[in-house]
């Protein structure tokens, strides 16, 4: 809940930009170190509904977020700029990415790749980050600076990533680790106060 009320539309906060700074991290987010999982989720998790007037999309995140600070007062959530190891997406500036071709738009992952047509890199970033790479230390990020539409095939396996990028690399692309400050969420214990 705290990855989307913050995200609010513009990052997806995976597990690869959180930090968990708590004294008990076993109440916050499940790890099979801590127990059965079904033994956890009775503990541990909770049902959530919000119910608005159709409105602007911000409003929906902020009183979200201020449900949180309700809910748990006990925690304290901030974006702080800190540094990871990412995937960096560039583009070879001797290469120039042409404007999709296509009118109609859509971007899927594929059984062998995944394919875009007149769609934008945030798109396609978002599915590696959200559907295929949840679960990796390494968040993906945009430094393409691509302000327009592109239509995209690739045929290679997108779980793996060395093979990707050799694709990419063809296509005029540069899909390379490097070390980054990207914003991160960090859920702290909210100190005591003492009266």
């Amino acid at each position: 809940m705290y990855s989307i009320a913050y995200g609010a539309d513009s990052v997806w906060f995976g597990s690869s930009r959180q930090d968990l700074e708590v004294k008990e991290p076993e109440k916050v987010k499940y790890h099979e170190s801590y127990a059965v999982y079904s033994d956890w989720k009775k503990e541990n998790t909770y049902s959530y509904q919000l119910i608005l007037p159709q409105s602007n999309r911000q409003w929906l995140f902020s009183t979200l977020s201020e449900d949180l600070q309700k809910l748990f007062p006990q925690y304290e959530c901030k974006i702080e700029p800190r540094e990871r190891l990412c995937w960096v997406l560039s583009i070879n500036p001797k290469i120039e990415i042409p404007v999709a071709e296509q009118v109609s738009g859509f971007a899927r992952i594929e059984p062998k790749g995944y394919t875009m047509r007149n769609a934008s890199i945030k798109a396609f970033l978002t599915d590696m980050n959200v559907l295929v790479h949840q679960n990796s230390p390494f968040p993906i990020i945009n430094e393409t600076n691509l302000n327009y539409n592109i239509d995209l095939d690739l045929e290679s396996r997108l779980s793996d990533m060395e093979t990707l990028a050799r694709e990419l690399e063809s296509k005029g692309f540069s899909l390379k680790k490097e070390n980054r400050k990207i914003s991160v969420l960090v859920l702290k214990d909210k100190p005591v106060s003492r009266i």
